[in-house]
């Protein structure tokens, strides 16, 4: 049975955010014509795998993935990226479109962590 298009992406960010195999993770795990709607990053594999390569270098690069939901061809992710000691990191949230059991096409938001919040609650 193939796998599904959670544990696709489960095991895309995988590579990318443990292993830091950013350009495996992108040649096994997306279509060749991969769209990017990231507006600081540019189109198809390339953009993302310069894009993430500089991140997951950067000093304190620590990702954690606090919830995955999956449903129909659809894979979203919410993430925190630490990024270095004293840094509140990033929230980020993805959604990842699969189709032909490949990583067809990305959005993402990215907000920095606040120290505080006007809730009292957390991000994540």
């Amino acid at each position: 049975m193939p796998p599904s298009n959670r544990e696709i992406v489960e095991e895309f960010l995988d590579l990318i955010n443990r292993q830091h195999r950013v350009r495996e993770a992108f040649e096994r795990f997306t279509d060749e014509n991969y769209i990017q709607h990231n507006p600081m990053c540019g189109n198809g594999r390339e953009g993302a795998i310069t894009l993430i390569e500089g991140l997951v270098a950067t000093p304190g690069f620590a990702p954690s993935v606090k919830r995955i939901v999956a449903e129909d061809a659809y894979v979203c992710v919410h993430m925190h990226i630490a990024m270095g000691e004293g840094r509140a990191g990033m929230a980020v949230m993805d959604m990842w479109r699969i189709e032909n059991g490949k990583i067809a096409e990305h959005w993402d938001v990215i907000q920095e962590v606040p120290e505080t919040t006007a809730s009292g609650n957390s991000m994540f």
